[in-house]
């Protein structure tokens, strides 16, 4: 009796720290990408300024900056980068980026963005 006892007490030992080791591994590889999304974060929110101020160009390039530092970039990164595209007078990239933003968003999302980015493929000569 005594030796199960003492087995069981090992095992669960030996998948606690199996547990906290996993955890740690999985903290350490997870360090760039934090950093890289709050990068990313920061560049995005200086885009939102410029773009506010109408300053289009610069904007587009900082989104751009910050959709190649974070590829899980939101849907809605892809819809400022169409909104900007069309600003600049950029149609075929304006509807490239309105449909890469209806692609990403969820299907159950309803929002005024989604109507705009579908009338605005249509008007660009898209379809749906």
């Amino acid at each position: 009796m005594h030796g199960s006892s003492d087995n069981l007490l090992v095992n669960i030992i030996v998948v606690t720290i199996g547990g906290i080791l996993l955890y740690i591994v999985a903290f350490v590889i997870a360090i760039p990408r934090i950093r890289k999304a709050k990068k990313a974060a920061a560049i995005l929110a200086e885009a939102d300024r410029l773009f506010q101020s109408g300053n289009y160009k610069t904007a587009l390039e900082l989104t751009e900056e910050a959709t190649r530092l974070d590829e899980s970039a939101a849907p809605l990164v892809h819809f400022r980068r169409a909104t900007m595209h069309d600003k600049l007078g950029d149609s075929q990239s304006a509807r490239t980026s309105y449909e890469l933003f209806l692609r990403k968003s969820p299907i159950a999302t309803q929002s005024p963005e989604i109507d705009i980015a579908k009338k605005r493929i249509v008007e660009l000569g898209g379809s749906l």
